[in-house]
């Protein structure tokens, strides 16, 4: 019963954690000799209750430093990993004084991740490609696919940050319709995916962190784990942010990253495209960008068709579960308006 109890509280304090209080008694600031009521002077801003320098002040100042005094990026961090959707769905609907800035959050991550990258995987950073200038342009384009497929191969990590950026308008699309976080915008959605990729940042820290120590796990049972770990931290975003039953979740996250997989392809379709055209001169360039305009049409195509069979069956189920309240609402009214029977 201890274990069930402590579980329902978890959950409580992942919907709520924060907890504001307003001080009603009277204060006179240090600092210009206002007299007030709350947490704050009204004149200067000044906190009311400050108290001594302790240690805690001095570590408060050291982290002022570099910008994380006040919505600090651990603290940031930690609500990320054990409440990842409420923690968005916060700074979505409005309550952003709780939260690291999003985007210097992501840049400082990106840092470490790279960081990391370079002391602890030695065969990345040691091997390098011999490009000769002498080769001839199908030569070149070859190096060129064969690079781009081998960097994405190897860094799995970035390619996963690229289809998160690609996300936003499948995210938008399937998910608009939801009981928490309700038609959220396009450019709320750029801050969900911000997020996101910050949180898997996070994953790629700890799982580069821990192969430096154990490189077997880089492959393999361990690449599954890692993979699987991803997916799932992905699902638990989803399903807390938007508040979804457990099917409904699943089915819009698998198109939604089936969808952003096209589009990637389709992007670099067209990217590889767009240089051959611009190394190249005469007609086969224009062939090429000709090319780069018609390649990306047929996933373009199924993209479409997939986002509009999706948003046709999520219409027909909000359609069927409002005819169900209103059938509800109907029965409640009539059983209410039923005299009472007595003996």
């Amino acid at each position: 019963m201890r274990i069930k109890q402590r579980l329902e509280h978890y959950r409580q304090w992942q919907r709520e954690p924060f907890s504001y209080t307003r001080d009603s008694a009277m204060h006179k600031c240090n600092n210009c000799g206002e007299e007030f009521q709350g947490n704050y002077c009204p004149t200067c801003s000044q906190r009311a209750r400050l108290g001594r320098i302790t240690w805690k002040s001095v570590w408060l100042g050291f982290m002022e430093l570099w910008g994380m005094h006040t919505r600090s990026m651990p603290y940031s961090l930690l609500q990320l990993l054990l409440r990842p959707g409420y923690f968005i769905g916060d700074y979505i609907t409005g309550r952003r004084q709780v939260s690291f800035p999003p985007m210097k959050m992501l840049v400082i991550m990106g840092l470490l991740v790279l960081i990391v990258n370079n002391l602890t995987d030695h065969e990345a950073t040691q091997q390098a490609v011999q490009v000769t200038v002498d080769d001839d342009f199908e030569s070149r384009l070859k190096l060129f696919v064969e690079n781009a497929t081998t960097w994405l191969g190897k860094h799995k990590d970035w390619g996963a940050l690229m289809m998160l950026s690609l996300l936003i308008w499948p995210t938008w699309s399937l998910f608009r319709l939801s009981p928490r976080c309700d038609h959220h915008t396009l450019p709320e959605g750029f801050f969900i995916q911000v997020f996101n990729s910050v949180h898997l940042l996070m994953l790629v820290l700890a799982h580069n962190s821990i192969a430096a120590i154990l490189p077997s796990i880089r492959g393999g049972i361990g690449s599954g784990i890692y993979l699987t770990i991803i997916v799932v931290q992905l699902y638990r975003t989803y399903k807390q942010l938007f508040g979804h039953s457990h099917w409904g979740t699943v089915w819009r996250m698998v198109v939604a990253v089936t969808v952003a997989i096209l589009l990637m392809f389709a992007v670099f379709l067209s990217v590889v495209c767009f240089l051959v055209y611009l190394l190249s001169n005469g007609s086969e360039g224009n062939q090429y960008l000709l090319g780069g305009l018609l390649f990306p049409l047929p996933q373009l195509a199924v993209i479409l068709v997939m986002l509009a069979v999706s948003n046709a069956c999520i219409k027909h189920q909000l359609k069927r579960d409002a005819k169900r309240q209103q059938q509800q609402a109907e029965h409640e009214q009539v059983m209410s308006q039923e005299p009472e029977t007595t003996e």
